[in-house]
């Protein structure tokens, strides 16, 4: 529950603690994953009241925010994808306006960054292809960016075997720069790049398959 919730301070009562069998001061097993979970969140931890136990082990608040440090020092380091994500957690981010505006080359790598989303889009367009087997089957990739949906798409076609002829559709100037420099070499001598929006290919019904971020593929 409380993974949810704007949690600036966490309190620990000293009661919570029990003492292991060297006679020091320890959180049972569930209150330390809770603890852990909290550190995550960067909020403060306080000791709070006083222990009931009389064991000589029991020496104070020191013993207490020495066993805190000693679990937050046991952490597991932060992946690659956990370091990337820090700088947007807990904050609100202003909505991506891709029609109206020209996204910056730092959105595009948050884009890119994701360690799953492109091999799923290559799994699906290798499905399709599959049922398309000794045909050039077109597809368009509307927003194309930089170019990690296209990549996808070569990929999918190698797998299969399946000949595929590119659109990529972009309006983003910069974008397309990248795109043209990528299409220029042989791996992409099948793409050819469009500065539109995407408007101009979803004119009407039917026509080839359409790649989007936000759509899927759209037989």
């Amino acid at each position: 529950r409380w993974n949810g919730e704007p949690v600036c301070a966490l309190l620990v009562n000293a009661n919570a603690f029990v003492l292991n069998r060297h006679g020091f001061p320890v959180l049972p097993r569930r209150h330390q994953e809770f603890v852990r979970q909290m550190f995550k969140y960067k909020c403060y931890i306080a000791v709070s009241g006083r222990s009931n136990s009389n064991s000589e082990g029991d020496r104070g608040a020191q013993q207490y925010i020495q066993y805190l440090g000693y679990l937050f020092g046991k952490q597991p380091g932060s992946t690659e994808a956990e370091r990337f994500e820090a700088p947007y957690q807990d904050f609100l981010q202003s909505p991506l306006q891709p029609l109206a505006d020209n996204l910056e080359s730092t959105v595009y790598e948050v884009f890119e960054k994701d360690p799953v989303k492109y091999v799923r889009y290559r799994e699906a367009v290798a499905k399709y292809l599959e049922t398309r087997k000794g045909e050039e089957v077109v597809i368009m990739v509307l927003g194309a960016g930089r170019g990690p949906l296209v990549k996808s798409c070569l990929l999918a076609s190698q797998g299969t075997g399946v000949k595929v002829k590119i659109y990529a559709v972009e309006k983003n100037v910069n974008a397309v720069v990248t795109l043209r420099t990528l299409a220029a070499s042989p791996a992409w001598s099948n793409v050819e790049v469009r500065l539109r929006t995407m408007r101009w290919a979803v004119m009407g019904h039917g026509g080839p398959p359409k790649l989007t971020q936000c759509l899927g593929l759209e037989p």
